[in-house]
């Protein structure tokens, strides 16, 4: 059975975290829809999920780095992997209705000169067959490199527009360090977040149904 989150103010986080959100009833009313959370699970079981009020945003917020994938200098062959399911529902308030849902991508990595760094980010909506996703691979290829990232990967309609009709969405998030053939004094990072430990799932517009 779905479970209601609470919503709740979150501190603010180093900038390797990941995080994603669910709102409360009372939290949920500047949005004018609420999120219930089916299924959480893997490194993300326990983070919370929330919406700010008025941002008309679903998000993770990791609290201790649940999504970082960290490799330490002097690390020798290694794979460091870390994954988030989260599955909920989004339902409307009497009177409105789910016009799109907007889907991105951000974070940030540092790979070493031995290091390939990835991430990954797939969203699936009602169960259709289309999946909105992305993915990113980092080469060190000898040289230690740093960048970030922010990207919208899609906005849906599809299945979209009825009057109270709730939305499932399913997504799936992946950081990951997959190779780093021998050791060398530099550490690997690979981070999914929107900065200060949060990372959005999903940009919700909701309008009135007439």
């Amino acid at each position: 059975m779905a479970k209601p989150i609470k919503g709740k103010t979150m501190k603010a986080l180093t900038i390797f975290s990941l995080s994603i959100l669910a709102t409360a009833s009372a939290a949920s009313y500047a949005n004018n829809f609420s999120v219930n959370v089916v299924q959480q699970q893997f490194d993300c079981a326990n983070t919370p999920i929330t919406s700010p009020p008025g941002a008309n945003v679903i998000r993770l917020d990791f609290l201790q780095n649940e999504m970082q994938a960290l490799l330490a200098g002097g690390t020798s062959q290694t794979t460091i992997k870390k994954s988030c399911e989260v599955d909920y529902k989004i339902t409307p308030f009497p009177g409105y209705k789910i016009a799109a849902i907007e889907f991105s991508t951000a974070g940030n990595y540092l790979t070493s000169p031995n290091s390939v760094n990835a991430a990954r980010v797939r969203n699936r909506v009602n169960n259709q067959n289309q999946t909105f996703s992305d993915q990113k691979s980092w080469f060190g290829a000898g040289e230690i490199k740093s960048d970030s990232f922010d990207n919208v990967i899609a906005t849906t309609t599809s299945g979209l527009g009825q009057c109270g009709q709730s939305v499932f969405v399913e997504t799936d998030l992946y950081s990951e360090i997959t190779y780093r053939p021998v050791s060398d004094a530099s550490p690997a990072i690979t981070n999914l977040d929107q900065g200060n430990g949060t990372f959005k799932l999903a940009t919700v517009v909701c309008v009135p149904c007439f």
